[in-house]
């Protein structure tokens, strides 16, 4: 572990490997937390094809573990495979159902690896139901509103995700991104004067 640390990744993974091939019989927990640090001591050396073979197991291991569906999701959309990385995150989003802070992280992942607008927007509104005082979901769901052309609900949502964060300047930063990209300067000037006196 202080290998991997240390940035002596190839060390890591021939320690890690070692202890694998030691010890056949641990326990699956056991298990499981070397070949998490085995996966992302082979993403650091930039093999994902390597990294997903190890999150395969530890979810043979484990099929519930989000983290390590996640993290294969990463390594699918490293390696081009856009099936793997959107059956890893609809995997992950049925098992945290009653998560917002989960939903809101897999809505944005299904953006930034599939463009999959549509089963974003589905999560997001989820995930606001989930927690209406979450600054973070009111402003995933004003970007994805954008995105979708339907800039009156963007507005809306970006909105809401001012009323409820009084103390913290990113909403108020992507709020005035909103504003400026529709002309609307001195609304997005003081907003974002706002968001430097909070900083």
């Amino acid at each position: 572990h202080l290998a991997a640390l240390g940035g002596a990744f190839d060390e890591a993974v021939a320690h890690y490997e070692r202890a694998l091939s030691c010890r056949s019989g641990a326990s699956r927990r056991l298990s499981i937390t070397v070949r998490r640090r085995l996966a992302r001591s082979h993403r650091a050396l930039g093999h994902p094809e390597r990294a997903v073979r190890e999150y395969e197991a530890i979810l043979h291991l484990d099929p519930d573990d989000v983290d390590a569906l996640l993290a294969a999701s990463d390594c699918y959309r490293e390696l081009g495979d856009w099936a793997g990385t959107l059956a890893a995150l609809e995997r992950a989003a049925e098992i945290v159902p009653a998560s917002a802070c989960a939903l809101q992280s897999l809505a944005q992942k299904l953006v930034d690896t599939c463009n999959r607008l549509d089963r974003a927007l589905d999560l997001i509104h989820r995930a606001a139901a989930l927690a209406p005082e979450s600054w973070e979901c009111w402003k995933t769901l004003g970007q994805l509103y954008w995105r979708t052309g339907r800039t009156d609900e963007a507005e809306s949502a970006y909105r809401k995700s001012l009323e409820v964060s009084p103390g913290i300047a990113e909403p108020r930063l992507r709020y005035a991104d909103f504003l400026l990209n529709h002309e609307r300067f001195e609304e997005a000037l003081t907003l974002k004067t706002a968001a430097d006196h909070i900083q």
